[in-house]
């Protein structure tokens, strides 16, 4: 990894604002003069293929469970994020952002990005959001409540005691979470 890029991560549960965190925050440092690249990775374009043998089936509810790392093109991840970091840069400071649900549980990604932040929302205010979104394949009835947050609360113990991972909570507003990350940036500048 070279010197000159700053590689943020944002992890967290779903429909916790990852995504537009990740957005709002690119679209924030590219308005902002002194950068050079800013690029963001978003995990959920690494899902294999619906019929990848690799899947783990989930055999009551007749679904692939999607929650966890062996769901992901991990290995094309992580070389999609070196290629970009391998790049010659454009500017004193660059700025790669990784977004995910799980890249805080995948050991090259958590060790790469600093600062590491998580959002975290109730599983209330996760189930609400989640029912308003489309996914496809779509969730099937129970796919929540028997996957989605018991494998959310199963990754997150794995790192929740990590000192260097900066919690928020996602159920605040959105620019509020995005001006947190800010001031916490302002101090890598």
């Amino acid at each position: 990894m070279r010197q000159d890029w700053l590689v943020v991560g944002i992890s967290g549960a779903t429909c916790s604002g990852k995504t537009t965190l990740a957005t709002g925050l690119r679209e924030r440092l590219v308005a902002t003069c002194g950068f050079g690249c800013v690029q963001v990775i978003n995990q959920d374009d690494y899902f294999l293929p619906d019929d990848h043998p690799q899947h783990q089936h989930i055999d009551h509810l007749g679904h692939v469970n999607y929650d966890i790392l062996t769901a992901l093109d991990m290995e094309r991840m992580c070389d999609d994020v070196q290629t970009i970091l391998s790049h010659q840069a454009t500017s004193a400071l660059n700025v790669l952002i990784i977004e995910g649900f799980l890249i805080f549980n995948h050991p090259l990604l958590v060790e790469l990005c600093n600062p590491k932040f998580h959002l975290h929302v109730p599983y209330e205010v996760g189930f609400a959001r989640r029912r308003t979104r489309t996914y496809d394949p779509p969730d099937c009835p129970g796919y929540f409540e028997s996957c989605v947050w018991p494998m959310y609360e199963k990754h997150f113990h794995e790192l929740k005691d990590r000192t260097d991972i900066r919690l928020l909570n996602g159920a605040m507003a959105a620019e509020k979470c995005l001006e947190y990350v800010c001031d916490i940036l302002r101090q890598y500048f």
